[in-house]
C-alpha cells in the first residue's frame, strides 16, 4: 500500500486501501468498512466511484481505522477538499496546501516541478537562455520579459531552474541549458499545465492591446464539426506543432521568445448524439 502522500485523489486511496486490507484480511469488504466508520455500505461504493463524499464524522472514524497521524489526516482532509472544489484558482491553492503538508522538507520532488508551470515567465526565461548570455544581472533579465517582471522574480525563477537541474553555469559563469526534461506525476502535470495555459491565454489577451499586428498573429474561426472532424483537426494540429518545432530547430539565430497558443473548444452542446 502506497503512502497517503502519493495520492491526489482520496477515492483512489480508499479503493486501494480496501483492496490492500482485503488481501490481508479476507473478511474486509465495503460492508465491513461501512460498519467501522458508521455509513451505509452502498454509500462506500458511491464514494469510491466518485459519486458521493464522506461526512466529517466518517472521516474521523476512517482516520482511526487507517491509523493516520495528524499530518496524514490533514493531507487526507485536503484531498477531500480538492475533490469537492471546481474553481481553478481554489484548486490551485489546495494543491499548494497539499505540497506543504506532504513533507517537512522545503520542497518535494513534485513541488518545484509544479511551480515551474504555475507562472508563465519560468518557461520564458528558460527559452531566453538559449540565445541570451546571462550571468547575474537580474534587473536586465527582468526588463527583457514582456510584460516585465521584478528582479526578485527573475532571481527566484533562475533559482528554480537550478533546482530543477535545467540550467548550469559554464566555465565563464554564463548560464547554459542542461537539456534535461521536466517530469511530474500525471495528476500533478494536468493541474499544473492547466494553470500555465490560463496564464498564457491571459498573455494573449494582453497582446491584443500591447503589440502591433506585425509582432503577433491572432486569428479566430467559428465552425460546425462532428466528433470525427475534431479528431482530424487534432491530427492536423499535432503535425502543425511538429512543423513549427522543426522551423525553430533549423533556425540559426533567435531574436526573441514567443508564445504560440492553439485553442479548440465547443461553443454549444451537441445537438445530435
Amino acid at each position: 500500500m502506497k503512502s497517503i502522500y502519493e495520492y491526489l485523489d482520496y477515492t483512489l486511496f480508499l479503493k486501494e486501501y480496501i483492496e490492500s486490507e482485503k488481501e490481508k484480511k479476507p473478511y474486509f469488504s465495503y460492508r465491513y468498512l461501512a460498519e467501522k466508520i458508521g455509513v451505509d455500505a452502498s454509500n462506500i461504493a458511491k464514494v469510491v466511484a466518485g459519486k458521493r463524499h464522506l461526512s466529517k464524522s466518517a472521516v474521523t472514524s476512517l482516520a482511526t481505522l487507517c491509523r493516520f497521524n495528524k499530518r496524514e489526516l490533514q493531507y487526507f482532509t485536503a484531498l477531500m477538499e480538492l475533490s469537492r472544489t471546481e474553481a481553478d484558482d481554489d484548486r490551485e491553492k489546495i494543491i499548494q496546501k497539499l505540497a506543504k503538508i506532504k513533507t517537512v522538507q522545503p520542497y518535494t520532488i513534485e513541488e518545484p516541478q509544479y511551480e515551474y508551470y504555475s507562472t508563465w515567465y519560468h518557461s520564458a526565461i528558460l527559452a531566453l537562455l538559449y540565445f541570451f548570455d546571462f550571468k547575474d544581472d537580474y534587473h536586465f533579465l527582468a526588463s527583457k520579459l514582456e510584460p516585465t517582471i521584478t528582479p526578485e522574480e527573475a532571481q527566484r525563477s533562475i533559482d528554480l531552474l537550478f533546482q530543477l537541474n535545467l540550467v548550469r553555469r559554464d566555465e565563464s559563469g554564463i548560464l547554459r541549458h542542461t537539456q534535461n526534461l521536466i517530469s511530474t506525476g500525471e495528476k500533478w502535470r494536468s493541474l499544473a499545465i492547466a494553470t500555465f495555459q490560463r496564464e498564457t491565454l491571459n498573455l494573449a489577451l494582453r497582446s491584443l492591446d500591447h503589440h502591433s499586428s506585425v509582432e503577433r498573429d491572432i486569428s479566430t474561426l467559428t465552425v460546425t464539426a462532428s466528433r470525427d472532424d475534431i479528431l482530424k483537426i487534432k491530427e492536423i494540429t499535432a503535425r502543425y506543432r511538429k512543423d513549427v518545432l522543426r522551423i525553430i530547430e533549423e533556425s540559426e539565430q533567435s531574436e526573441a521568445v514567443y508564445q504560440l497558443n492553439i485553442q479548440l473548444f465547443p461553443l454549444t452542446r451537441r445537438i445530435r448524439q
